[in-house]
């Protein structure tokens, strides 16, 4: 596989009104054997004074230290160093900003960042803030003879702030929770722009391309001969008519494989929307330990090592749900048990206490017959004395004669 590459930043009408300077810039380098390609694109931010010189130092710097990084991959098999090596690099190119400000302030330097190192069997995207990366295959449609560019199409989104216009920056003091980095599979064409550039490759919400621009842009660069293509993407992307879609700077860098080159049948896109999450990177916050190693689910990459952070995060929202539902399983149980112990309960309650005022009653019933004489019994005839009255009044009279 040989990568071919072309690209171009141009100012956007807003800036010449403004009387401001291209803040957008590109980079890109292939290796000699032309299976590495290493791509970046920086967008400075307008309010920072010296974001042009940033996006520049940014963009040169991450293109030559990810080629550095294709020729290890050569005889290393990739792994969790790799972060460990994008962020020594994001470091060492502060560190290289911070000189030139001569400051630890880097608000006047702030850019985006949005690179790519990619080979034979796929690579990685490196996301900070706004912009957008998106890669595909080409496929023959039999049905129409004609060959669709967006085969596996895979996009890393923009991650803007609370409101559209705001995003994040390499040279924020948090940077490191809004850097991705995701895992790429092997693909024929990828292309990589600045906000400016993506409002005129991708739909709005950025889970697309758009066929009106983008199939006549790659049919065009695949015509057209190596020396002219440059040329003719700057055409394309300074018209006037893109003016309508955005007036901010707008950088395209599109590398595409000599597949694209060598066919001859009429491109076209299917224009499937990617759905997200599925294969739309959206923000990811990781750390040094984190693992990029693992290929993109939809197809084979040339990193396939470890977890991928997509299966990573989807395994464990699987394990959570599988646990949530066990808890409430449990927790249905041990209310039915306790229901089940404490109705019986109740019910002994209810039962020995039934049963011992039933004994108290026939204890009260028994004492009551007890004082009460029955009607068998005889009764002392009223107005006739009894027997110890008589024997009384016997020895009464007895004492008196005496």
């Amino acid at each position: 596989m040989v990568w071919h590459c072309v690209g171009t930043s141009v100012i956007g009408k807003s800036h010449i009104d403004s009387g401001i300077e291209c803040q957008d810039f590109h980079s890109f380098r292939i290796s000699k054997d032309k299976l590495w390609a290493a791509l970046v694109v920086c967008d400075g931010a307008g309010s920072a004074k010296r974001s042009a010189e940033s996006a520049e130092t940014v963009a040169n710097f991450f293109s030559e230290s990810l080629l550095k990084l294709a020729e290890t991959l050569n005889h290393k098999p990739p792994g969790e160093w790799i972060n460990d090596y994008v962020i020594q690099s994001v470091l060492d190119v502060r560190a290289k900003l911070r000189a030139a400000a001569q400051s630890d302030t880097l608000a006047q330097f702030h850019t985006t960042l949005v690179a790519s190192l990619i080979g034979p069997q796929g690579g990685f995207a490196i996301h900070i803030g706004d912009g957008a990366i998106f890669t595909g295959n080409i496929k023959k449609d039999k049905s129409n003879n004609k060959v669709n560019l967006d085969d596996g199409l895979f996009i890393s989104a923009p991650h803007n702030g609370e409101y559209a216009n705001e995003t994040f920056f390499i040279t924020e003091s948090a940077w490191i929770k809004n850097l991705r980095i995701t895992p790429i599979s092997k693909c024929d064409w990828l292309m990589l722009c600045s906000d400016g550039g993506a409002s005129l490759t991708l739909n709005h919400d950025c889970t697309a391309l758009r066929p009106e621009f983008f199939v006549p842009l790659v049919t065009g660069i695949k015509n057209e001969a190596d020396v002219n293509r440059e040329n003719f993407l700057y055409e394309a992307v300074a018209t006037d008519k893109t003016w309508t879609l955005t007036n901010d700077d707008k950088t395209l860098l599109f590398c595409f494989s000599d597949a694209v080159v060598s066919t001859q049948d009429e491109l076209s896109i299917n224009a499937v929307e990617v759905k997200k999450p599925a294969h739309v990177a959206t923000s990811m916050q990781i750390d040094k330990s984190a693992d990029i190693s693992e290929p993109s689910p939809h197809s084979s990459s040339m990193l396939t090592k470890n977890q991928n952070y997509k299966k990573y995060i989807k395994s464990n929202g699987r394990v959570f749900f599988t646990y949530l539902r066990y808890l409430l399983l449990l927790l249905f149980v041990c209310a039915l048990v306790a229901f089940v112990y404490f109705g019986s309960q109740h019910d002994f309650v209810k039962k020995h206490f039934s049963s011992s005022v039933e004994q108290s009653i026939d204890v009260d019933k028994s004492k009551q017959e007890e004082v009460t004489p029955s009607e068998d019994q005889e009764k002392p005839k009223p107005g006739l004395p009894s027997e110890e009255i008589k024997k009384s009044i016997q020895n009464k009279q007895k004492t008196q004669k005496i």
